[in-house]
């Protein structure tokens, strides 16, 4: 029998999957937090014990399923851990952007926000979040970055991905992905490069 916790994790769970199912069928001006509750299969109340309004519930759909993006776009990119930062970055770039550009609709939904992502996964109490972290923060100090370069890095790596993305996958301008990706990519590059000198200058 699942606990208190667990209960609350899986009602927290349904309003989460559900409202997703409806922001991208409906948009999420066109959904009310009724039709969240309804479709859940739970009480209005228990929607406020967790999410603020709709978009507090926005802000927090937007966190959950990029984390889930960026978890797998790491398992894929960093599970050589004998490769050089700087090419497992680049395979980590390219999986998410492969992600985005499979899903549309949450690409959409997104807009330019894939940064607030980052913000949530370093005050993440998930030890398993954590220590993701921590490795990859490790393995760039190891390829010639401070603590706080390699922060600031990740930051600016995941903010151009995610706006470069949103303009070139959903409105697909000024530039269409296959026409921008390969200065994205470049440009990440450049990035790393200069964070990983840093300590020289």
């Amino acid at each position: 029998m699942p606990s208190v916790a667990e209960n609350k994790q899986n009602k927290r769970l349904r309003i989460l999957d559900s409202a997703f199912e409806l922001f991208m069928q409906r948009s999420v001006n066109s959904t009310a937090i009724d039709d969240v509750v309804k479709a859940a299969g739970v009480a209005k109340g228990t929607f406020y014990l967790y999410f603020k309004d709709k978009y507090d519930l926005l802000n927090q759909l937007i966190v959950n399923k990029s984390m889930g993006l960026l978890r797998q776009a790491y398992r894929e990119a960093f599970a050589d851990p004998d490769a050089p930062i700087q090419a497992q970055m680049l395979c980590f770039v390219d999986s998410v952007i492969d992600a985005l550009e499979r899903n549309q609709p949450f690409t959409a939904l997104l807009e330019k926000n894939f940064s607030r992502c980052f913000q949530s996964i370093l005050n993440s109490e998930d030890p398993a979040v954590r220590d993701s972290v921590d490795v990859l923060l490790r393995r760039m100090e190891a390829g010639g970055f401070d603590r706080d370069r390699a922060l600031h890095t990740l930051y600016l790596i995941t903010d151009l991905t995610g706006s470069v993305c949103f303009d070139a996958i959903v409105l697909q301008k000024p530039f269409a992905l296959p026409e921008i990706r390969p200065a994205l990519r470049a440009a990440i590059a450049a990035i790393m490069k200069e964070g990983g000198g840093a300590h020289d200058q």
